[in-house]
C-alpha cells in the first residue's frame, strides 16, 4: 500500500482557537493531523523514506533558525465549489524559505504537486461550500487573534488508513540551545 506524506510546521498555540470552531470541516481526511502550516505536500511516498532521505530532510530544515510567527488576520481561498478560511502568518518568509529549500533538495516534489504558481503559507481554519457558511467561524476566530507561536521544528506526517501519523520531527536551528551547549 502506497502512503502519502507531508512536511508541516505544527502550531499547537492555535489549537485552542480552532477547537472553538470544531475546525468546521477543515480538511477532509485530516484525522490525526494537528494544526499546522504546510511546508511541502505531497512529499515522498512513505516506502521511499529511508534513513538517508530522512537525514536529507533534517539537514535542510536544520539549516533554518527557529522563529516566532504571529497570526493576526484571516484570509480566503475560493474555487467554484469550495471556500477555505485561513490565518495569515506574519512573517510568511520563514515558511517560504524552508519550502523553497525543500523543493531545491527534492525537486521531484513541488508544493501541492505544482498546482499553484506561488507559495502561500497558511494555517487552515475551515472549509465549506461557500464563504457565507464560514462567516460565523471567522468571527469566533477573530475574537482570539492575534496569536503568537514559536516554530521550533518541522514534522513529517504519513497518511495511513486510520489517518495521519507523525513519522519524524526535524528541529530547526536554535541558537540559544547551541549557546547552552558551548
Amino acid at each position: 500500500m502506497v502512503s502519502e506524506t507531508a512536511i508541516v510546521a505544527e502550531v499547537p498555540e492555535a489549537e485552542p482557537v480552532l477547537r472553538l470552531t470544531s475546525r468546521g470541516g477543515a480538511a477532509e481526511g485530516a484525522a490525526g493531523m494537528p494544526v499546522h502550516v504546510t511546508l511541502l505536500y505531497p512529499f515522498a511516498e512513505s516506502a521511499r523514506l529511508d534513513a538517508r532521505r530522512l537525514r536529507e530532510v533534517e539537514n535542510v530544515v536544520g539549516a533554518f533558525p527557529a522563529f516566532e510567527v504571529e497570526f493576526a488576520e484571516t484570509a480566503w481561498f475560493e474555487t467554484r465549489d469550495r471556500a477555505v478560511l485561513w490565518l495569515k502568518p506574519r512573517p510568511p518568509e520563514p515558511f517560504v524559505a524552508i519550502t523553497e529549500a525543500l523543493v531545491r533538495a527534492f525537486p521531484e516534489h513541488p508544493p501541492y504537486a505544482g498546482a499553484f504558481d506561488s507559495i502561500v503559507p497558511h494555517l487552515t481554519v475551515a472549509a465549506a461550500t461557500s464563504r457565507a457558511e464560514l462567516r460565523q467561524i471567522e468571527r469566533a476566530v477573530l475574537e482570539h487573534l492575534p496569536l503568537v507561536a514559536r516554530i521550533p521544528a518541522a514534522q513529517l506526517y504519513e497518511h495511513r488508513p486510520e489517518g495521519w501519523r507523525l513519522r519524524a520531527a526535524f528541529p530547526l536551528h536554535d541558537p540559544t540551545r547551541s549557546e547552552l551547549l558551548a
